[in-house]
């Protein structure tokens, strides 16, 4: 995962004001309403992050403790990633998954 995210160059450089918007705003409250949904009807449904969310989200939850508080403040309930991480990679392509290396005849 972090070395797929370092090779795509997410990792090299401060997240944009754009992509910790779309982190807050867009990504952690469909997570919380996806979660909430296959709760109340007894479904999985795997949601799969862009690069840069991925990699914010990421360091969001390697500081435990902050990150239970924050959305148990702003969602009620701790939003969990379920292993393996992934994220989005081009249009068309796949997602990845923890190292997993892509092929063009597989996307």
């Amino acid at each position: 995962f972090l070395r797929d995210l370092h090779a795509q160059g997410i990792t090299l450089q401060q997240p944009s004001a754009k992509s910790v918007d779309r982190y807050l705003n867009v990504w952690l409250p469909l997570v919380s309403s996806i979660t909430k949904t296959c709760i109340n009807h007894s479904t999985s449904t795997r949601l799969v992050p862009p690069g840069d969310v991925a990699w914010i989200w990421h360091c969001h939850r390697l500081a435990p403790f902050r990150y239970e508080d924050y959305t148990k403040r702003h969602y009620g309930q701790i939003l969990d990633a379920t292993a393996p991480f992934a994220f989005q990679t081009k249009e068309g392509e796949k997602p990845q998954y923890d190292g997993e290396k892509q092929s063009q005849d597989s996307a």
